[in-house]
C-alpha cells in the first residue's frame, strides 16, 4: 500500500500513523492551554 502526500509517493507502514497520531495529539493538547 502506497499514499501520495502532495503529489509525492510513499510507501505506507504502520509507524507512520503511529507519528501522526501523536503529533496530532501533542498540537490537540497545545492548542487547549
Amino acid at each position: 500500500m502506497t499514499i501520495t502526500y502532495k503529489g509525492y509517493i510513499f510507501p505506507y507502514y504502520p509507524f507512520v500513523d503511529v507519528i501522526l497520531m501523536f503529533l496530532t495529539g501533542i498540537l490537540l493538547k497545545k492548542s487547549e492551554l
